[in-house]
């Protein structure tokens, strides 16, 4: 597939997904044969005679790849479809940075405060990925994108052509050594919303880029393979309404990545958040607004009714206050003529004058 890409200096960075790799040392012929990823040629353009040119660090230059086809169905460039498992050539033009192409570019990259490292991190990334290309001329010219004087140095150290993106996780790498003295400066707390946990769990990806053992993730924190732990502090700290979507994520067979997992957690929250669910959660709203109102309902009918039974005298005496004013619950009733032996059947839909006048006869009957 025969593309084209532009350094993002004079219009709009790269997006992370697009990104060149570092361009391969010069010298090989148009016509040279190669492996699919190799350089086959290196052309210089000739400058045009009488024209001015614009004021650059470093001379317009155009290379050419072989590359294998990785989408055996996109199209080319004149429209026609790509051959499967065949190999076409991929253009890269690369244009130098100028000192306000740079400026602007610091201004962009530049750590904010006390921002936290694996977020600066994970912002420049979302920015410009690995599709900024410096040499240490370009890198000093840039000026400091921190306040960290150790991390500025080893920026500018590599004199060779390297990605903006390799060499801040060569300096942030060396300035803290371990992961531990970097976690210190990582804020993990309870998150809200999804894109919250999601920048949380991008920004563990970071450190694994930064002091994991390998892995296929090419410095890509979206490639990290996503770990139990990992999905474990997920859930714990957001809301139940994910943590039992996220149990049902199973790390264990080395598949899922941070993106992947990225992607399902948003795949989730527009289900639940579609139309069809609002509507569902409107009326199991309404349904528990009315279980409230029965439940109310209930428990000032129940004020009416005393759950005590009148067993003793002494139970009976803590009756009396409601009895002086003369007012006898009907359970009070009914649980004393069932204590005295009565037949309870006699005496059901009877109003409680007539349970009132049989409990008063039985108590003159034992006082005599």
């Amino acid at each position: 597939m025969l593309r084209e890409y532009v350094s993002p200096v004079g219009a709009s960075l790269a997006p992370a997904g697009g990104k060149p790799s570092p361009c391969p040392d010069k010298g090989e012929s148009d016509g040279a044969a190669a492996e699919p990823t190799d350089v086959t040629t290196v052309q210089v353009p000739a400058e045009p005679q009488g024209q001015p040119q614009p004021a650059a660090l470093a001379p317009v230059e155009t290379k050419k790849y072989k590359v294998k086809s990785e989408h055996p169905g996109n199209k080319d460039k004149k429209g026609g479809p790509s051959q499967p498992g065949g190999e076409s050539e991929v253009e890269i033009i690369t244009e130098s940075l100028t000192y306000e192409s740079l400026s602007n570019l610091q201004k962009d990259l530049a750590r904010r405060g006390r921002e936290a490292y694996t977020a600066w991190l994970l912002r420049v990334w979302d920015l410009i990925g690995t599709g900024v290309q410096l040499d240490s001329g370009e890198a000093r010219n840039l000026g400091p994108l921190t306040q960290d004087s150790g991390v500025n140095q080893v920026f500018i150290r590599e004199p060779g052509p390297l990605s903006l993106w390799e060499r801040l996780l060569m300096s942030v790498r060396e300035r803290f050594v371990h992961r531990d003295r970097m976690q210190e400066h990582q804020h993990r707390m309870h998150w809200k919303t999804l894109e919250e946990g999601i920048q949380q769990l991008r920004e563990v990806a970071v450190l694994e880029v930064l002091f994991g053992r390998g892995g296929p993730h090419d410095n890509d924190p979206d490639k990290v393979r996503c770990t139990g732990q990992m999905l474990w502090n997920l859930a714990t700290l957001g809301p139940s309404q994910y943590a039992t979507f996220i149990a049902t994520i199973n790390p264990d067979n080395n598949q899922e990545t941070v993106g992947s997992v990225a992607n399902k957690l948003r795949n989730y929250e527009s289900i639940i958040s579609s139309p069809m669910q609002a509507q569902v959660s409107a009326v199991a709203k309404e349904l528990r607004e009315e279980m409230r109102a029965i439940r109310e309902e209930m428990r000032r009918n129940s004020s009416h009714v005393a759950p005590v039974r009148v067993t003793s005298p002494g139970v009976r005496a803590q009756r009396l206050p409601a009895r002086e004013r003369g007012y006898t619950p009907r359970a009070d009733l009914w649980f004393f003529l069932h204590d005295h032996g009565e037949d309870m059947g006699r005496w059901d839909g009877k109003p409680n004058s007539a349970l009132a006048a049989r409990v008063h006869e039985l108590k003159e009957r034992n006082m005599n």
